[in-house]
């Protein structure tokens, strides 16, 4: 697709073997990435992106291929140089192509964008503390994935899972824009939490430690024998886990 000819891959690690469940759950690593795959997503949306109402929004997504164990991130950016033109946006290109790739189950996903509340309900229609995916975008990211939402250059951040960026655009079965946009305005959204500055390296090994906590506890409710046929479940559980680790160490 010529769309995601200027996406490209950052970064890749292998894990586990083929003799079993890998011992390494491939979303762990975010914790260990995120300030690179935050630093990627900036540079690439002050570099690559275009917008004709000069919104401009760039991606990191980390996305796995189980059958390799295989686990990597691409960029992404938006393209949206005129109005009507094609939607491209960051995190579509991101996951699409990691998807050409056989990379489909979505770890993490990091949104830079802008965090002006006017600008944010122009696009989605909701004011937000920063920009989440789009509507469109929302159909293609799986409910287990975590989502950070992060400002263009502060270190304003909202953390999501796929499910949540779903429900936030979920037909309301009302007719009419107005309607509409009222019913959107009532959905939740996640508090807003600040990444220190001073303090990033210690920030993301403390989320770390709470996700691999969390993320043991889930896994111990099954055996191992039933882990692979509860897989979606246990997914689902550990968005969750990652989410609220992100809260813990930012509280």
């Amino acid at each position: 697709m010529a769309s995601l000819r200027a996406t490209r891959k950052i970064w890749e690690v292998s894990y586990g073997s083929e003799e079993g469940l890998p011992s390494v759950d491939p979303r762990g690593f975010f914790f260990i990435m995120a300030p690179e795959f935050i630093r990627q997503a900036r540079s690439t949306r002050a570099r690559e992106a275009v917008s004709y109402r000069d919104t401009l929004v760039g991606g990191t997504a980390q996305v796995t291929n189980p059958n390799r164990f295989s686990s990597r991130a691409y960029i992404g950016f938006n393209n949206t140089p005129y109005k009507g033109a094609p939607k491209h946006c960051a995190e579509m290109r991101a996951i699409g192509r990691g998807m050409q790739d056989g990379y489909t189950q979505q770890e993490a996903i990091v949104v830079a964008g802008p965090t002006d509340p006017d600008v944010i309900k122009s696009i989605i229609g909701k004011v937000t503390s920063t920009l989440p995916p789009c509507a469109p975008c929302s159909g293609i990211i799986q409910e287990s994935a975590l989502v950070l939402t992060i400002g263009e250059t502060d270190n304003i951040a909202q953390a999501w899972t796929g499910n949540q960026i779903k429900q936030l655009y979920k037909p309301v079965g009302l007719v009419g824009r107005r309607k509409r946009e009222e019913a959107l305005a009532k959905k939740p959204s996640p508090q807003q939490f600040e990444i220190p500055v001073d303090h990033t390296a210690e920030f993301w090994a403390n989320a770390a430690e709470e996700y691999a906590g969390k993320a043991a506890l889930i896994l111990a409710q099954y055996p191992e024998e039933q882990r692979l046929e509860n897989m979606y479940d246990i997914r689902l559980a550990q968005a969750v886990a990652a989410v609220d680790s992100l809260y813990v160490a930012a509280a």
